[in-house]
C-alpha cells in the first residue's frame, strides 16, 4: 500500500505519506474493522476502508496540517474513514449477488415460507430476479438473512419507513410474478 501512496505523491510529500502510515496505520484498521463488524458491507474489508483513507489523504495532503498534534490527526483520519464507508454504501447499497437469492426454509407462519410451499423454490428464486432492485434487495435481506427493517434501513442507508413499504410492495410483486408464471393456487 505504501509503494502505490509514495507514487501517487510528490516527492515533497513522502515524508508526510510515510510518518501517516507509520503512526496512524495500526489504529484506523483496528477503527475500520469495528465500524465494519457493528454495521458490515460486504464486499469492502477493513484493511479496503484504510487503503481508500489512506489514498484520499495522499490525494489532499496539501490541506493537512502536520503541525497538529498526533490525536487532533487521528480523528481527522477516523472522520475520512467514516466518509468514505457513508460513501461507498452510497454508491452500492448492498452487493447483492444474483445465485446467492435462495431463500431459506423459514418459520410456518412466514409469509415467504407459505409461498414456497404453493410454489417450487426456483420460481420463487425467478420471480425475486424480476423485481426491481429495490424490492429484491429489502425481501432478500429480510426473509434470506433474516435482518429486521431497522437494521435493513441502516444498510441501506434509508428511512425505515421506506423500507417496510419496499418490503410490503416487493410481497405483492413476488406474488404476482408467481401467478403471472402460472404458479398460482389451482
Amino acid at each position: 500500500m505504501l509503494e502505490l501512496l509514495l507514487v501517487l505523491a510528490d516527492k515533497s510529500d513522502k515524508e508526510k505519506i510515510e510518518y501517516l502510515a507509520r503512526v496512524f496505520y495500526d489504529d484506523l484498521y483496528r477503527y475500520a474493522k469495528k465500524i465494519l463488524t457493528l454495521s458490515p458491507f460486504p464486499g469492502y474489508e477493513a484493511e479496503d476502508v484504510v487503503q481508500d483513507t489512506y489514498v484520499r489523504i495522499t490525494l489532499k495532503i496539501d490541506h493537512l496540517d502536520l503541525d497538529r498534534s498526533d490525536e487532533e490527526i487521528r480523528k481527522y483520519l477516523k472522520q475520512m474513514l467514516r466518509h468514505i464507508i457513508a460513501d461507498k454504501r452510497k454508491e452500492d447499497p448492498v452487493p447483492i449477488l444474483m445465485e446467492d437469492i435462495r431463500i431459506p426454509s423459514a418459520s410456518p407462519d412466514d409469509f415467504v415460507y407459505h409461498l414456497m410451499e404453493e410454489h417450487e423454490i426456483d420460481a420463487v428464486t425467478e420471480a425475486l430476479k424480476a423485481l426491481d432492485d429495490k424490492y429484491r434487495v429489502a425481501l432478500t435481506l429480510k426473509y434470506r438473512e433474516g435482518f429486521s427493517p431497522k437494521r435493513i434501513a441502516e444498510l441501506l442507508n434509508q428511512p425505515v419507513k421506506t423500507v417496510y413499504t419496499h418490503i410490503a410492495r416487493g410481497l405483492v410483486l413476488l406474488k404476482q410474478h408467481l401467478e403471472e408464471g402460472g404458479w398460482g393456487n389451482e
